[in-house]
């Protein structure tokens, strides 16, 4: 089961399917993952993001040493990972990154906490290359 953080990413999650529809067969399956093996539902925090949403996000770092966001092209989502215990992250972890977009050379998903927010998966996938 997948619930969504705000109407807003519920809305843009119907959009994936469109725009990046590796990514949206991938988060499915994740939550199907997370239904069975964990009991729980795998919560989306983020989607899209505006260059503007981008630029608040990180106007710690100098403007000229800022890169743009795969969330920026419907390549990434950011998850909720705070309904989970360690060893569950670690599953997820495991789960998304056997969908790996190189061979095993970069991760699917990573675990990370962007000063100002929480810790939460960053999971970013276009598909096998």
């Amino acid at each position: 089961m997948l619930k969504f953080k705000t109407k807003r990413v519920d809305d843009e999650f119907v959009l994936l399917h469109g725009e990046n529809r590796a990514l949206y067969d991938l988060l499915t399956a994740a939550s199907t993952f997370a239904q069975y093996e964990l009991s729980k539902p795998l919560t989306i925090t983020h989607i899209f993001r505006t260059d503007e949403e981008q630029a608040e996000l990180y106007s710690h770092i100098p403007e000229d040493k800022r890169r743009k966001s795969h969330h920026q092209f419907w390549n990434a989502v950011d998850i909720r990972s705070k309904d989970f215990a360690d060893w569950e992250i670690d599953q997820l972890l495991r789960f998304f990154n056997n969908f790996s977009l190189n061979k095993g050379q970069l991760e699917t998903a990573i675990y990370h906490k962007v000063p100002g927010n929480a810790f939460h998966f960053h999971v970013k996938y276009w598909g096998q290359r």
